[in-house]
C-alpha cells in the first residue's frame, strides 16, 4: 500500500526547488536586511544542502547578513563538523575568510531564553563571535524561511 502511496507524492527536482526559490523570494524584500533561517537538526529527514543552499545563493549577495539557526531542542549540541554537514558545505569561515574560532557554552547547552544566531553569509558578524543572544533582545523577523 505504501508504494501507491509513493507513486500518488509528487517528487520535486533540485532545478525545481532552486526555481521555486527563485520564484517566490523576491530580492527586493531583503535587500540590507538579516535574514534569519532557522532548519531542523540531524535527527529530521529534509535535504538540507539543497533547502540552505538555494536561498542562501538566492538571497546572500543582496542582505547585510544571512544567518542560520539549527533546531536542537532537547538534542544535544552539533559541532561544526557534523552542522557542516547538515547544510552541505565547507570548514565554516567569517570575514575575509578568516578562521572562526567559535564560543562555546561552559556547559554544552545554549542557556533558557537566550537564542544562538549563527551566519554562514560572507560578511556575518554571529553568536560564533559573542555567544547566544537574549531572546527579548531580538526586534523582528522579516521573513520566514
Amino acid at each position: 500500500m505504501s508504494s501507491m502511496l509513493e507513486a500518488q507524492v509528487p517528487v520535486l527536482t533540485e532545478d525545481a526547488v532552486r526555481e521555486w526559490f527563485q520564484s517566490s523570494l523576491p530580492i527586493d524584500d531583503f535587500v540590507g536586511k538579516r535574514v534569519l533561517v532557522l532548519v531542523p537538526d540531524s535527527t529530521r529527514t529534509a535535504p538540507l544542502p539543497l533547502l540552505w543552499d538555494a536561498p542562501f545563493q538566492r538571497l546572500s549577495p543582496h542582505t547585510r547578513a544571512l544567518d542560520v539557526i539549527v533546531a536542537l531542542g532537547t538534542h544535544p549540541p552539533m559541532s561544526d563538523g557534523q552542522i557542516c554537514k547538515l547544510l552541505g558545505i565547507s570548514k565554516p569561515f567569517g570575514r575575509n575568510g578568516q578562521r572562526l574560532e567559535h564560543w562555546r557554552p561552559d556547559n554544552g547547552l545554549i542557556l533558557p531564553g537566550t537564542i544562538y544566531v549563527g551566519s554562514h553569509h560572507p560578511s556575518g558578524f554571529d553568536s560564533r563571535y559573542y555567544g547566544p543572544v537574549p531572546i527579548g533582545e531580538l526586534k523582528r523577523m522579516e521573513k520566514l524561511l
